[in-house]
């Protein structure tokens, strides 16, 4: 990825992910995530709104992590989020309760999925930090916690993993 060049989307055919363009597409939950590299930092933005976790969300910020691993030399990756309230309120429960097809994606590989996430963010080859600029909760606070560093703003946002409060389960495949 080119220093200054900006990514948003991915493009997707059914269940197969292809790496992020620089194209903008139209479609609601394919503009899930913006990518800036910002020289020798990249930043991952999460901008959906309240940036709930589906299938689609998992398999966008995996296509975003492809692209950061691309680049070259000394580099860092931060994570936000465009929307000053919520870093992400959690899975997506609409998505979840719900039947048929979704802009969220197929339901069934969300936990293997999300669990690969989780462990790529855990070892990814460069220094990550998330920046946390409003609520975090369930699996949004649990992406942050993967991250080498978080910081907080002071004056908004809670952590919760509140799936553990209403012993609620992650979905199974």
């Amino acid at each position: 990825m080119l220093r200054g060049s900006k990514y948003r989307g991915t493009k997707q055919s059914g269940d197969n992910k292809t790496a992020l363009e620089p194209t903008v597409y139209g479609m609601t939950m394919r503009d899930l995530v913006t990518l800036e590299n910002l020289g020798e930092v990249s930043l991952i933005t999460l901008d959906n709104d309240e940036n709930k976790w589906t299938t689609t969300l998992v398999r966008e910020i995996d296509s975003a992590l492809d692209e950061v691993e691309k680049t070259q030399g000394p580099h860092s990756l931060v994570t936000a989020s465009s929307n000053p309230k919520f870093f992400s309120n959690g899975l997506d429960l609409e998505w979840v309760m719900g039947t048929g097809e979704h802009p969220g994606g197929v339901r069934k590989p969300f936990a293997e999925e999300f669990m690969k996430l989780a462990a790529r963010m855990i070892t990814f080859p460069m220094p990550t930090v998330c920046a946390v600029n409003g609520h975090a909760f369930g699996a949004g606070f649990m992406w942050a916690l993967c991250h080498d560093q978080r910081i907080m703003r002071e004056d908004r946002g809670l952590l919760c993993a509140n799936e553990v409060e209403i012993g609620m389960a992650i979905l199974e495949g």
